[in-house]
């Protein structure tokens, strides 16, 4: 349940990307419980 949750998630940050340009999610493609966020 939670790894469908987070791949719903992922997608939706893939969609908003260009909202906020300032923060960036990448999810780790080996591991989807595993992210990292970039700030500028």
């Amino acid at each position: 349940a939670s790894r469908a949750r987070l791949f719903k998630e992922y997608k939706e940050v893939q969609k908003e990307k260009s909202a906020d340009s300032d923060i960036q999610l990448i999810c780790d493609d080996s591991n989807i419980f595993k992210w990292t966020a970039l700030i500028k």
